[in-house]
């Protein structure tokens, strides 16, 4: 019998590995390619699971708003609807409704500074159009679909262009197009995707530009922030961003280039990026009130309106006949945003506490247990390389080194900024546009060449096919948490509101009564707005009748700790992840003994 030593073993496992990697080194380097391809598949994959999630999560709370606001846009000509974001989104989405054909009634705008008109528009639309609402929301979502891929697209290329290699664009692009966060509000009509991948595209363009700082370069950066700006205004904070990179971009050249570039070409590129990016957002608005005078304005926020509400502090600092080169509703929807992160009425939650206000730590929570595993192990293993690359003074990275710190600015920027506005904590949807910055420095990073390019290359591929398995398998990822917090079906112990449920489960909350031999007539639908029923079935309000049943939410059952530790006794209690349904005498009783 032939004994080896344990050295021997060892050292023939080593050669093994050693042939077994170089194998692969050899493989993938005549095939760069294939990450080309891949991306192009996992793209495809995701745009169709986006198409699925959209056919089945019903209305959210906002969307009958956003729709009815963005076609009042086009047909009125006015912007006072839901000013507390800019039209361009809700503009796109009102195409199909455009195309496709609509009943409308359209209220009386309420024209006090503060007022919100956008939820009568809403419910007049969904009262004018009924079940054919859904239709024609779900049709709106998708033209917001091309910007799912105009992210997917820049994490590619900027993650390529700094880890110097397409594996790392593919792992950055993989993040992106399997994220369950950006799936669920890439199916919806909404904002945050758009401003997400918009601010992406600003920031890759700002730093291709202080490559060469040519002029068409700076047109384009300022069409980009434009475009973000147009989509979101917590987007103004790139202008804080971009700008001093260019500063670091043309101070780097001087170290680097014995050939001086000229400062006022750097400064001529500034202003032509910022005088493009103001005329995009005069577009987006129709030049409505632009260079209106600013002792025309009455705001309602103390930022702008000083200690007298209505006023303008503006004023006093501003000679009254200055004009203001941003469209009217621009301004004052930036001053109702203030204006409600100021008063908000609505207590906020999070692991299990209510109260009045925020955690400075929400978002930073919510990724931890929103994100998958996956994405949360390549988080960890990019922490490790970004410090290899701090102490190794000649790593490839620093030649990038104003990307790095575009992407650092981005990420630490935005959850900065939504961070400290700790007024309320509901929607962790606000920290999207921080996603792909995250994205890209993990691509970057893990992607890049070293020692362990193999391994990574080896595994990227069934790494991907894995993520992509995961988030399809997924129905309704708007509620997803991983399986580190207790997966989704815990969830509501973590987050509320749009975090965990929007209103995305109507539908099947419909579809499990129906299975259950369950009429509406006998069903108090109060959980949700009753237009979130009338966009699916012909509701009617049975809050006076003798109904027998009440669909509770994850709000009541956190607010009620008798009813949801009894939630699992109680007769067809559970009805979605984000649903209840409970004997109409119990839920009062519960009531009586959590007041008691």
């Amino acid at each position: 019998m032939i004994k080896y030593s344990a050295s021997t073993v060892v050292s023939h496992y080593l050669l093994i590995v050693r042939h077994f990697l170089t194998f692969l080194r050899i493989r993938y380097q005549r095939s760069e390619t294939i990450y080309n391809d891949a991306s192009l598949v996992v793209v495809a994959i995701a745009v169709i699971n986006i198409i699925t999630v959209n056919l089945n999560q019903s209305p959210t709370d906002l969307e009958p708003a956003l729709l009815a606001s963005g076609v009042y846009h086009w047909e009125q000509g006015r912007f006072e609807p839901y000013n507390v974001n800019p039209p361009l989104v809700r503009m796109m989405a009102a195409v199909p409704t455009l195309l496709l054909g609509h009943d409308t009634l359209w209220p009386r705008i309420d024209m006090r500074p503060a007022a919100h008109s956008e939820f009568r528009f809403g419910k007049a639309f969904v009262d004018a159009n009924l079940t054919r609402t859904t239709m024609l929301i779900r049709a709106g979502r998708v033209m917001c679909i091309p910007f799912f891929v105009l992210g997917a697209y820049c994490c590619f290329q900027w993650a390529r262009r700094v880890s110097g290699q397409s594996l790392g664009g593919f792992i950055a692009l993989t993040l992106w197009c399997t994220d369950p966060t950006v799936i669920a509000h890439a199916a919806l009509l909404t904002n945050d995707v758009p401003a997400a991948a918009a601010s992406l595209l600003t920031c890759y363009l700002f730093v291709r530009w202080t490559d060469t700082f040519e002029v068409n370069l700076a047109i384009l950066a300022g069409l980009a922030l434009g475009l973000s700006i147009s989509c979101k205004f917590s987007c103004i904070l790139l202008v804080a961003i971009c700008f001093p990179l260019c500063l670091l971009g043309y101070r780097n050249i001087l170290k680097t280039q014995d050939r001086l570039r000229p400062g006022s070409k750097v400064l001529a590129g500034c202003i032509t990026a910022m005088l493009v990016s103001v005329l995009v957002v005069n577009i987006s608005y129709c030049f409505e009130g632009v260079f209106r005078p600013i002792e025309k304005f009455e705001f309602v926020s103390q930022a702008f309106a000083g200690e007298k509400i209505p006023g303008n502090k503006f004023k006093e600092i501003l000679p009254s006949y200055t004009p203001v080169p941003f469209p009217e509703n621009f301004l004052l929807g930036i001053d109702k945003q203030k204006k409600d992160l100021e008063e908000f009425p609505l207590d906020s939650y999070l692991h299990g506490e209510w109260k009045h206000g925020g955690w400075w730590y929400y978002y930073i929570y919510g990724i931890l247990v929103k994100w998958n595993v996956l994405t949360l192990l390549l988080a960890l293993a990019s922490i490790v390389s970004m410090i290899q690359v701090v102490v190794d003074s000649r790593s490839a990275l620093r030649k990038h080194i104003v990307d790095i710190q575009a992407l650092i600015c981005g990420t630490v920027g935005f959850i900065v900024a939504v961070s400290s506005q700790q007024e309320f904590n509901i929607h962790f949807r606000y920290v999207l546009p921080a996603f792909g910055f995250i994205f890209v420095v993990i691509g970057s990073t893990v992607g890049r060449d070293n020692c362990l390019s193999p391994i990574i290359k080896a595994l990227s591929l069934p790494f991907a096919a894995l993520a992509l398995t995961l988030t399809i398998s997924n129905v309704d990822p708007l509620s997803y948490f991983n399986c580190l917090s207790g997966g989704s079906e815990n969830g509501y112990r973590h987050m509320q509101g749009s975090s965990f449920h929007w209103g995305q489960d109507a539908e099947r909350v419909l579809k499990e009564l129906e299975r259950r031999n369950i009429t509406i007539q006998e069903v108090d639908m109060s959980y949700y707005d009753y237009a979130h029923w009338k966009c699916l079935t012909e509701y009617n309000d049975n809050s006076a009748q003798d109904v027998r049943w009440k669909i509770v939410g994850p709000e009541v059952m956190s607010k009620m700790p008798s009813l949801l530790q009894e939630s699992e006794k109680i007769p067809h209690s559970r009805l979605t992840r984000t649903a209840w349904i409970i004997p109409k005498s119990t839920f009062i009783d519960h009531c009586l003994r959590d007041l008691k």
